[in-house]
């Protein structure tokens, strides 16, 4: 034997939503508002955060010489792999001889 429930209001949650949300997103006004709404609390909460930063004593320096903000102690460049291949095959051909034998 099995037992049910009646459906009382409270059991229709997904008939609920799916009506309450057809509404919302048929009203494009409410929708838009609401958009702008929460784009304006993000940028608030954000500026709050950055409003409270303490700045170390280095990044002020940093901005106060004009230095920019970010240090670099050193200078990256690419390396391209199949450059490299090429160029240690070059002056290594013995390296690249190995290498073919262990793919067979």
């Amino acid at each position: 034997m099995h037992a049910t429930k009646k459906q009382g209001r409270s059991y229709k949650v997904s008939a609920i939503m799916a009506r309450g949300l057809a509404y919302h997103f048929n009203e494009s006004t409410y929708i838009e508002d609401l958009r702008n709404r929460q784009r304006l609390l993000l940028i608030q909460a954000a500026n709050i955060l950055l409003r409270e930063q303490e700045p170390s004593g280095a990044m002020v320096t940093s901005y106060l010489m004009g230095w920019g903000d970010r240090y670099m102690s050193h200078h990256y460049v690419n390396i391209y792999w199949a450059s490299f291949l090429r160029e240690l095959e070059r002056d290594h051909p013995e390296l690249m001889k190995g290498l073919e034998s262990d793919r067979r």
